[in-house]
Order: structure tokens, then sequence, then C-alpha cells
């Protein structure tokens, strides 16, 4: 027997070794998670674990924190930009809701990257993305005034776009896109906008919640694609798009792959940045028992075990080695959102009537006409009927 041969017979063996362990037995495995608003790692209603596990379900994702250990204790930490390794013809750079300041080094890092070819999205509404676009020296803003809007889903916080430019693949097929707690852009330059406000949206200045008379009207620019040297910059003024409890709303979720589709660009790697976070809840690791899993979880387990094993006892180790930890790091993510699909509907509160909700509307906007509110109902309604809501 040659020893490629016996190495390929000790992995199939070992592999059935530890399927049978998986399959009968209580183990125990690490998971990586925090609360912390639009984190990866958060797999509850303010996370973007969902977005992280599709986007690494298509091949693209590449891990961007390491793990030191101590004679007692694990630490994660989220490696900064210039350890990417950023490749502006091979990679993407993806920021949702940054809440620390960028430096000029990295604005100037990034800034390259992309005026080289590289794919940057952006995603912020009320955070630190101004801080990148000025190191950058990009053209476009985020206003940093909260939208509201006439077209909204429960308040005017929850503003719904309809307004979409087709000249890009981003949004294809979208016909509507719930916003929480927008702002708006600022462009300028070579920048093409693709998705609007409605004219019945305006800027809340003042903080109050009401329309003032000095409160400026819309449409305004919601999301939008500079062009920057020989890259792209893809603006959403909104990062609540892309968290596990939006996501699935209208068609957040095709308006998100498709945005996807588009920075991974045909097999790009994705780096998904983590080190602009103030962290008040810090990604911990954890264990839990793998009798929790259903099969299914258990088969993907014993199918990365047994792949990790062929490929470690061939002649590519340090191949393996770097998918070992790539991959390591994203099961923790799928086995923790794999326990955290518990989710019951208790007492969902009536649905209001058409009178009703007009009545509501008014008494917090008496200025407000009738006659105006009930147009936008049929226009919804009239939206509802198209997409089969």
């Amino acid at each position: 027997m040659t020893s490629s041969r016996a190495k390929r017979l000790y992995a199939i063996t070992a592999t059935l070794t530890v399927a049978a362990l998986v399959l009968s037995m209580s183990l125990i495995a690490p998971i990586l998670s925090t609360t912390e608003d639009f984190s990866i790692y958060n797999t509850g209603w303010n996370g973007t674990s969902d977005l992280a596990i599709s986007t690494y379900r298509s091949g693209s994702v590449v891990p961007t924190l390491a793990i030191s250990s101590t004679d007692s204790d694990l630490t994660v930490v989220h490696l900064p930009l210039d350890s990417f390794g950023l490749d502006a013809e091979k990679s993407s750079l993806v920021i949702i809701g940054p809440s620390k300041p960028f430096s000029k080094s990295e604005g100037q890092l990034v800034g390259d990257f992309v005026r080289n070819g590289g794919k940057l999205l952006l995603a912020d509404d009320f955070g630190s993305g101004n801080s990148l676009l000025k190191a950058m020296n990009a053209t476009s803003r985020f206003s940093g005034y909260l939208l509201m809007d006439l077209a909204f889903e429960k308040q005017p916080e929850f503003s719904v776009c309809f307004e979409f430019n087709r000249a890009t693949n981003i949004t294809d097929g979208v016909t509507a896109v719930m916003m929480n707690y927008a702002t708006t852009l600022e462009v300028k330059g070579n920048t093409t906008i693709i998705a609007m406000s409605s004219v019945a949206s305006y800027l809340d200045i003042y903080g109050d919640r009401l329309r003032n008379w000095s409160d400026p009207i819309g449409p305004y620019p919601l999301m939008a694609i500079e062009h920057l040297g020989r890259g792209h910059i893809v603006l959403f003024s909104d990062p609540s798009i892309f968290i596990n409890s939006m996501i699935g709303q209208v068609d957040n979720e095709l308006l998100a792959n498709n945005t996807m589709l588009f920075i991974e660009d045909g097999g790009r790697s994705v780096f998904f940045d983590e080190s602009h976070r103030n962290y008040f809840d810090p990604v911990s690791i954890s264990v839990i028992t793998l009798n929790q899993l259903s099969d299914f979880a258990k088969g993907t387990l014993v199918a990365l075990i047994a792949m990790i094993l062929m490929t470690f006892l061939t002649e590519y180790p340090k191949m393996a080695a770097r998918e070992i930890v790539k991959r390591s790091v994203w099961l923790m993510l799928a086995i923790s959102k794999a326990l955290s699909r518990k989710k019951v509907a208790k007492g969902r509160p009536k649905p209001l009537t058409e009178e009703e909700l007009i009545v509501a509307v008014m008494e917090r906007h008496p200025e407000w006409r009738r006659g105006m509110l009930r147009n936008i109902l049929v226009q919804a309604e009239y939206h509802k009927k198209a997409k089969g809501w």
C-alpha cells in the first residue's frame, strides 16, 4: 500500500470514528457571540450574521479576526484594516454601521484600494462613515439628519423606498425596501444615485419627529455608487437594511443579495471590517453541546471534519491550515445561528383598519390632510398587490 493510499485510509477511519461520536454523543463546540449592533458575530435581531453566513456560503468571506490565548483565557482580536492584505483586483471591503472614527492613514489605504479597482460597501446612518469618506477624498457624504417619510410602515421613521434606478444590477427585481431610522446621502461628482425617498419625505432637522415649516422636503438620495478611480463605493444611508430582523422585510433580502453579488464581482474575496466598533459587549467564546444541533447541522459538522482530515493528511498542509482557520470560524457562526432559530410569535397586536390608522396619524400630525393620507394608503395597497404581499 502506498503512502498516499495509507493516509487516505487513516483519514477515512478517523472521519468515521468522529462521525459516530458526533451523531451519538453530547460533545461540545466553541461559538463566537456578541450583542453589538451590526456585528457579523451577533445572531440576534440587531446583528448581521445572516448576511455574513450567506456570503460565506458563496465561498467569498475571509476572516478578519484572530484568537490569542494565555494560560487560562482565549481573546478575540479584530484585525486592523492594514493587516487585511487587500488586493484591488481580487478583494472587496464591507463596512456596516461603523462607530469608531477612521484615521487619515486608514482613509488613504482604503482610498488607494478603491482607486486601483477595489470595491467598497459602506452602509451607515449616524456613525463614523463620513470620517472614512473624507479621509479617502471621496465626494459623497451622509447628511446625518433623520429621514421622515409619509411612505412608511408603522411609523414615519420606518420609511419604505419605492424609487429605484435600474442602471445597475443592485436593484434588479427590487420594488420596495423597508428602512429603519435612515439618514440621506449628499452626492456630487461622478456618482450614480440608485434609490430615492418619496416626494413626501423630509429631513427632521430639529430631531423632534415633527414636520416643521423649515424642514427641507425630499426626495433625497438613499443609495448610490460613487465611481472613484477604477473602483466603486456602494453607499447605503441605512445599515439596518442588513440586520437579521430587517433583511426579511419586503425586498430587503433581494437587495442585499444583489449588492453582495456586485461586491463579490465573480469571485472576489470579501473582508468584513469589525475593527471600527466600540464594543460595549466584546465578542466572546463559549461552548455548546452538540446534542442540541439538528441532524443536518451534525451532518454538516461531520462533512467539515472529513474535509479537514482529508486535506491535512495529503500533500497540501499549508493550504489546509488556512482553510481550517477560515472554515472553523464560520462554522462557529453557523452553529450559533442554528441554535438561535427558536422564534416564538407572541401576542401580535391586531392590525389597524384604514380609518383607525388615519386617525392615529392625524392625532400625531394634525397639520396633515386626510385626503393625502388616504392617497398614500391607496398607493401602498397598490404596491402590495403588485408585489403579491
